[in-house]
C-alpha cells in the first residue's frame, strides 16, 4: 500500500516537468522589404518550417499564423500577431522578419527574429541570421537555404 501511494505522489511531479510551452510562429516582411510575395511563398514557408522543426524537437507545442504578406503598419502587425497567438493559447511568439531577396540566390539576405513572452509582455531575445551564416560550398536551392535560416534562428533558443 505504501508503494502505491509513493508512486502516485511521484507521477504528478513527472508530468509537470514534461509540460511544454505553446509557441506561435509568425513570418512577415521586415520594414517594407517586400521579400514575401506569392511567388516566394514557398521560400518563406521553408523558413517557418525550419524554425517549427526546432521547436517541435525541443518538445514545444507549435502552430503558425501563416504568411503575412500585407500586414500594414508595424503596430497593426504586432497587434494582429498577439491576438492570433493568445486566441490559439500561445504564451510565446517567435516573430520572424525577412529581409530583401539576395539577387543571386533568391533567398532573403537576412532574417531577424524575436521571441516574445505574451504573459510578461516582453522580448526574451532577438537576433538575426544572414545568408553567410548558412551557406556552405554545397549548392543549395533557395528553399533549402531558407529552411536552414529558420533552423539556425530557432536553434539559438535551445
Amino acid at each position: 500500500m505504501i508503494r502505491i501511494s509513493s508512486l502516485t505522489l511521484c507521477l504528478p511531479l513527472v508530468s509537470v516537468s514534461l509540460q511544454a510551452e505553446t509557441v506561435m510562429i509568425s513570418i512577415r516582411n521586415d520594414q517594407d522589404s517586400g521579400y514575401i510575395t506569392e511567388e516566394r511563398a514557398e521560400h518563406a514557408s521553408a523558413i517557418e518550417d525550419g524554425a517549427m522543426e526546432q521547436f517541435f524537437d525541443s518538445d514545444h507545442i507549435v502552430f503558425n499564423m501563416g504568411l503575412n504578406i500585407d500586414e500594414g503598419s508595424e503596430d497593426a502587425a504586432i497587434e494582429g500577431i498577439e491576438k492570433v497567438a493568445t486566441g490559439g493559447g500561445a504564451g510565446f511568439v517567435f516573430d520572424i522578419r525577412t529581409g530583401e531577396p539576395d539577387p543571386t540566390l533568391l533567398a532573403p539576405a537576412y532574417i531577424r527574429y524575436s521571441l516574445l513572452d505574451l504573459r510578461r509582455e516582453s522580448v526574451i531575445t532577438e537576433g538575426s541570421v544572414t545568408l553567410a551564416d548558412v551557406l556552405s560550398d554545397d549548392t543549395k536551392s533557395p528553399v533549402a537555404i531558407c529552411f536552414l535560416m529558420g533552423t539556425r534562428a530557432a536553434v539559438t533558443l535551445r
